[in-house]
């Protein structure tokens, strides 16, 4: 008992300091984004997913809540930007108005997005994840109707090596790369508690260049209700068709895939057999 309240009296001043430097920047937000690991990413990778003191973390210095400003785009007739995986998911769930979804790999949070078009026409809300600084600071000029969160997903939080590089950023395997910065990850339970949605998402898009098992691998499927999920296997190390019997083991079927000229999209759909 001791040892946890150390950890969110740590916090507490982490969170603080995150507040002053705010209000010293003015609108500008407070990323945790450096070249090395910090005492603070230290210690909270010994907590649990649903800690309190994590989450309270979380909340303080990463979670940016939806915009109520006008969206801010180059054009006012943009309407669906995916390469159709937006469409699928949206027949798949019976033009769902109102629903919540979570796009992992946001990029800019229009380009190729697989969430702006059910945000803006049919009232969807959701959570934007980009680990990319440079992307996200993009995000979240766009004014999107969604919470927006600067990090990675992954099975556990701590800090990974990230290489920057607009739509091909990903998780450095060279903690040395010169352009390689630290990014936080946390596990998709995290976020989901920390902006109160655990129950359902409606529809999960994954593309992280790569890196999708390791996410896939950690997601909660008996804690959150994912009922339709489009998934990247373009540059899955094991795979599309490992990645394919993986998904349907967790009780999902494939419905279709999505793909389009030039790699911009190698995409499985896949829906929860129970809604069928």
């Amino acid at each position: 008992m001791r040892k946890k309240n150390i950890i969110i009296i740590i916090l507490f001043v982490a969170a603080v300091g995150a507040c002053v430097c705010f209000m010293l920047l003015g609108s500008s937000v407070l990323f945790l984004y450096s070249s090395k690991p910090t005492s603070i990413s230290m210690v909270i990778e010994g907590l649990n997913a649903d800690d309190e003191a994590l989450l309270m973390y979380v909340r303080d210095n990463f979670v940016v809540p939806p915009s109520t400003k006008p969206y801010s785009l180059s054009s006012s007739k943009l309407t669906d930007p995916s390469m159709g995986q937006a469409a699928a998911a949206y027949e798949i769930l019976n033009r769902k108005r109102n629903g919540f979804f979570v796009e992992c790999g946001a990029l800019d949070g229009i380009t190729r997005s697989n969430t702006y078009w059910m945000e803006r026409h049919f009232g969807w809300k959701g959570v934007l994840i980009e680990a990319d600084p440079e992307n996200f600071q993009l995000l979240l000029k766009k004014n999107r109707r969604a919470y927006a969160v600067p990090v990675c997903l992954s099975s556990h939080a701590h800090k990974v090596p990230f290489n920057p590089h607009f739509n091909l950023g990903k998780i450095a395997t060279n903690k040395k790369a010169d352009n390689a910065i630290f990014v936080q990850c946390l596990t998709l339970w995290t976020v989901m508690l920390a902006v109160n949605q655990t129950k359902t998402i409606d529809y999960f898009s994954l593309d992280v260049e790569g890196n999708e098992m390791e996410v896939l691998r950690a997601i909660p499927f008996d804690l959150l209700d994912i009922r339709v999920m489009s998934v990247e296997w373009t540059h899955v190390p094991e795979g599309k068709n490992y990645l394919r019997h993986y998904v349907e083991s967790k009780g999902y079927v494939m419905i279709r895939e999505v793909t389009a000229k030039n790699r911009l999209a190698n995409d499985f759909i896949f829906a929860k057999r129970e809604i069928l």
